[in-house]
């Protein structure tokens, strides 16, 4: 049995735009895995588009920061 190889991160972010394209009568969308950050850009739509801040930023400052 073959497996198809996973995408690339540029193939994946590509993957969740056209996603994103297909989305009709929403007034926002939201990424909400950071992973899907590097999509945020590539849409075409008009509707708004936010996603996390960037992937893998949680747990990189202390308290008290």
């Amino acid at each position: 049995m073959s497996h198809a190889p996973f995408p690339s991160t540029e193939g994946c972010a590509r993957l969740v735009a056209d996603a994103v394209d297909a989305v009709t009568g929403a007034d926002v969308i939201v990424l909400a895995q950071g992973a899907t950050a590097p999509a945020q850009r590539l849409p075409a739509t008009p509707i708004p588009v936010l996603s996390s801040p960037r992937p893998r930023a949680r747990g990189r400052c202390t308290p008290g920061e």
